[in-house]
């Protein structure tokens, strides 16, 4: 590792890279970038090798580095040649909000600043929690699969798995249809079986909500279910609980993680924590252990803090009834194909807050934090370090 750097004084028009390689992830039509092309320097910089990019970078004396995906889809791990970029680079600029792809001990020995979007993916991330809460409760993926897979178009038929069980394969627990009694005194039983594969499908209204992680994106989250769907609220927030008045709706701070009976309140639990060490397989076996049987699971936080193979073995057991994911361990590379092909499991490829306007309010923010650092000389409008 090379010493702590020491800053040289920033030049009269800063240079800021946005790199590329096949796509472009940056709003440049917008009049806020094309105002500060006039203070600040950017250089569209297509990615060819990493040797080329370095040296690049020290040539032209960059001062801030765009991050974007295909920067760490093409070099990898930004962490590994974080040393041998410019002695003038003096902030990585993250239009997302998660930074937990970079070291930070690593940013400080650099002296490099960290900004990222801030509380501004809330409300879309938030979309997409409450859509798989809804199909967590009312097993929407297994109906349309089956629909539009398994019996194309064919209604009636779906709807044979109402009151099934489960196949006994042990390779693929599959649900099954009823199969028609010979006998009268075999009748199903709606109102006690509207069952698929053993667990309940049930309306959302006036459930339990467990929010673990309640800033922005969790506040946002508990708002959309209160007011929608009547839900009870209750959550786990590390600084203290938030007031009714500043919240907007009716919600219940629990104090302690451990509480059993906090876990066993909950029909839902929905995660939108941070990554990283503190938070790391947090919900796990013990944890599952706490919780009612057929308890529902939503995480649009981090896939890291979920232990998986304790997820799996909850659904399968049936104490957790389904499991909503739009996040992922190992997402750079290949995620368990175990949990994605799940009857029971709603997955999404990380979509949170990927809508079409949120490439023009992901630039507009990092322009302000780009303008805050090299022309206000802050410390950019929403800092991570």
């Amino acid at each position: 590792m090379r010493t702590k750097r020491i800053k040289l004084p920033r030049s009269d028009q800063p240079k800021v890279v946005i790199p590329y390689r096949d796509h472009w992830e940056v709003a440049i039509h917008t009049e806020y970038f094309r105002k500060l092309s006039r203070t600040i320097e950017f250089h569209k910089y297509k990615l060819t090798t990493l040797e080329n990019f370095i040296a690049d970078l020290e040539k032209n004396e960059v001062e801030g580095l765009w991050i974007t995906e295909e920067l760490l889809d093409v070099f990898g791990d930004i962490n590994k040649y974080v040393d041998c970029m410019p002695y003038t680079m003096t902030a990585f600029f993250v239009p997302w909000v998660g930074c937990e792809f970079l070291d930070m001990d690593l940013m400080q020995d650099n002296l490099i600043m960290v900004c990222n979007l801030g509380p501004h993916a809330a409300e879309e991330v938030s979309e997409i929690a409450v859509n798989l809460v809804i199909s967590c409760f009312r097993m929407t993926t297994f109906w349309e699969h089956w629909f539009r897979n398994e019996h194309v178009g064919d209604i009636k038929n779906c709807k044979k798995y109402i009151g099934g069980s489960l196949s006994n394969s042990e390779d693929s627990k599959m649900p099954l249809q009823v199969q028609k009694g010979k006998v009268e005194d075999q009748l199903l039983d709606y109102s006690k079986n509207f069952k698929i594969g053993g667990k309940k499908v049930e309306s959302l209204q006036k459930k339990t909500a467990l929010i673990v992680g309640f800033g922005s994106i969790g506040q946002n989250i508990g708002r959309k279910l209160k007011l929608a769907f009547n839900m009870k609220i209750i959550y786990f927030k590390r600084s203290g609980p938030i007031s009714t008045k500043a919240l907007g709706y009716k919600a219940r701070f629990c104090e302690d993680f451990d509480n059993p009976h906090t876990w066993k309140e909950a029909d839902v639990i929905i995660l939108s924590l941070p990554g990283g060490p503190s938070t790391e397989n947090i919900i796990n076996k013990r944890i599952f252990s706490m919780c009612k049987q057929g308890v529902r699971v939503v995480n649009v936080g981090r896939g890291s803090v979920i232990q998986e193979e304790d997820l799996l073995e909850a659904l399968e057991s049936g104490k957790v009834a389904s499991a909503g994911l739009d996040v992922f361990k190992n997402e750079e590379e290949m995620v368990n194909p175990k949990l994605i092909q799940r009857w029971d499991v709603t997955a999404y490829p990380h979509i949170g807050s990927t809508v079409a306007d949120m490439i023009a309010k992901q630039t507009d923010i990092t322009l302000a934090n780009i303008e805050d650092i090299f022309v206000f000389s802050g410390n950019g409008k929403f800092p991570v370090y």
